[in-house]
């Protein structure tokens, strides 16, 4: 036998798939390094170039589609490519990462895909809706895991974009009304190593295990066709191992999917076999090593994904930090007819995400996947509410959930981030993204007291005690809410001070004035000399109308407030 050779595996994530390659690499008899954040190096030394671990052959697990910009990664694989020989190369890698790029280079070599429209205008994408049927599949170019992919009405409205994503229409294909199916088949080196169906779980017409879909066994029943077009997918892509995922329609076989970090857990769940002792023979075979046939069979058997050998060390002075978010956090909320930036609300209490309905409905989520129970401290048997696919980005990372539609409109907050998204975070309840906002309120207070102190005290008794002594500084208890209705932090009774910054008696439509609590200005609406009515309008656009004649009773106020009408719109 030949000396060992040492295979890399490109992973900066930690996954069963990277340490289940890494362990049959091992169990075959050659040497391994991890490729991580924590060892790898290139250096340039007078014209030589030095890489760090040295390795014979390099296998790319990086997951470019979860990247929120990829180029940074894709730079790193294309670098490590020059000086290695690399599974599966960096562009052909981001080429099958990219859906519709995929489907492009298929069908130009003849592999049947589904029909599919991608447009960078609006009007053209939705001009040609209605001829992909009555249901079309709508998904983003780059997505992991079914995250990003929607089945639509033909009636409705999209974007080219979701996010920072661009998106595009695609038939939808289905052969059992029943329940949707599809194929996943795994190659390896241009055979195939197994195949499994996979099953849409009950209300979901999407098969991937990672929502929870079914999965059997599929490698014996598979048809030449299928292997053939299966082989041909990884080849025409340019992908050393793959998984195709391929569905049948009326009138054969399409591909949909050429994925390049396929995972392990289903087809192993589904077949008992594990691709990855395939994966490492092919490594140890192209930088020149031998691998008996039959150790490889034999370990196919078992999923091994315990923490390899070569695992780099951390050093213990310098730990890896968690991201930080705050209680309260800046979000951008993405759906099929566009994006949003919003504030979120933190709670580690809940397991899901939550999505105001009117937000939901302007961004374009859904369709609704589901009817789930909602736990409830007032209802025992919690509240039933529609889920829907949401994809949230926080920080430049974006995250696809599964998140509960509800009536938010009485609280502060159109999202509320579970610990579907949490878990990635560590969350500092003392941290509020409004901090920087205040802030700045702060400092322009401060500015602006230097310059208005003397107005206060020299100037503005004159002009307003003496010149118009009618109009005076008016405080108003609790004021009743003409307009909506206060979220929680608000509804407790309240003194609201407003500071005319005039030297006149404030006219309709005066204003902005400073008004406390901080965020909320107002307008000033006269009723008569002595009376007024100022419409507040909180920074989240919750709006009240104090009434300012503090001799009437608050019922009284009320009154007054809807004899005036509606409030008109501020800032």
């Amino acid at each position: 036998m030949n000396d060992p050779v040492t295979v890399g595996v490109l992973s900066l994530h930690v996954s069963k798939e990277s340490k289940a390659i890494l362990n049959a690499v091992d169990d075959l008899g050659h040497d391994t390094e991890w490729l991580r954040t924590e060892n790898i190096s290139v250096e340039i030394d007078d014209g030589e170039v030095a890489l760090e671990p040295d390795v014979d052959i390099i296998v790319n697990r990086l997951l470019l589609s979860k990247e929120e910009q990829p180029a940074e990664a894709l730079g790193l694989a294309t670098m490590l490519d020059r000086l290695r020989p690399m599974l599966n190369h960096p562009t052909e890698t981001m080429t099958a990462m990219h859906k519709f790029a995929s489907a492009t280079a298929l069908a130009e070599a003849g592999v049947p895909v589904p029909n599919a429209l991608l447009a960078l205008s609006k009007d053209r994408l939705n001009d040609r809706l209605d001829e992909y049927g009555d249901e079309v599949v709508y998904k983003t170019a780059i997505g992991t895991h079914g995250g990003g992919t929607w089945k639509i009405d033909a009636d409705g409205q999209v974007n080219p974009m979701v996010g920072s994503r661009q998106a595009f229409l695609q038939q939808y294909l289905e052969h059992d009304a029943e329940r949707h199916s599809d194929l996943r088949v795994y190659t390896v080196g241009g055979r195939v190593v197994g195949a499994m169906n996979r099953y849409a779980p009950e209300g979901e017409w999407r098969t991937n295990v990672a929502l929870g879909g079914d999965v059997e066994d599929a490698t014996g029943d598979l048809s030449r066709e299928v292997r053939e077009m299966a082989t041909r997918a990884a080849d025409v892509v340019g992908l050393d191992y793959a998984g195709v995922d391929i569905i049948e329609g009326e009138d054969g076989y399409y591909v949909l999917e050429v994925n390049p970090t396929a995972g392990f857990k289903g087809l192993f769940q589904a077949t008992g076999r594990s691709p990855a002792p395939h994966i490492a023979q092919l490594a140890i075979e192209q930088a020149g090593g031998e691998v008996a046939e039959e150790k490889v069979y034999e370990l196919s058997a078992t999923l091994d994904d315990s923490t390899p050998s070569c695992t780099p060390r951390v050093a213990s002075e310098t730990p890896t930090e968690p991201v930080v978010v705050g209680y309260i956090e800046e979000v951008v909320v993405a759906g099929t007819k566009g994006q949003k930036t919003v504030m979120a609300k933190s709670d580690t209490g809940a397991t899901r995400t939550s999505i105001d309905a009117r937000l939901a409905a302007e961004i374009g989520t859904g369709p609704i996947k589901d009817i789930v129970k909602i736990k409830s401290g007032s209802l025992k048997s919690g509240r039933s509410r529609p889920v829907v696919d949401l994809v949230v980005g926080i920080g430049g990372t974006q995250h696809t959930v599964t998140a509960s539609v509800e009536d938010r409109g009485h609280m502060d907050y159109p999202i509320l981030l579970g610990r579907d998204i949490l878990q990635h975070y560590h969350v500092d309840v003392r941290r509020r993204a409004e901090d920087d906002d205040l802030w700045r309120i702060g400092f322009g207070a401060l500015v602006g007291m230097f310059v208005m102190i003397p107005y206060l005290v020299f100037i503005y008794p004159v002009h307003f005690g003496v010149l118009y002594p009618d109009w005076m500084l008016a405080e108003v208890v609790d004021p009743e809410p003409c307009v909506g209705e206060r979220g929680d932090d608000r509804s407790r009774s309240e003194t609201i001070r407003v500071y005319p910054f005039c030297p006149s008696p404030p006219p309709a439509g005066a204003g902005p004035f400073l008004v406390e609590p901080l965020g909320f200005t107002g307008e000033v609406q006269p009723v008569r000399s002595d009376h007024a009515v100022v419409h507040l309008q909180h920074r989240e656009g919750v709006t009240d109308r104090a009434d300012l004649d503090p001799q009437k009773p608050a019922a009284r106020r009320r009154e007054v407030c809807d004899e005036l009408g509606p409030a008109p719109d501020i800032l």
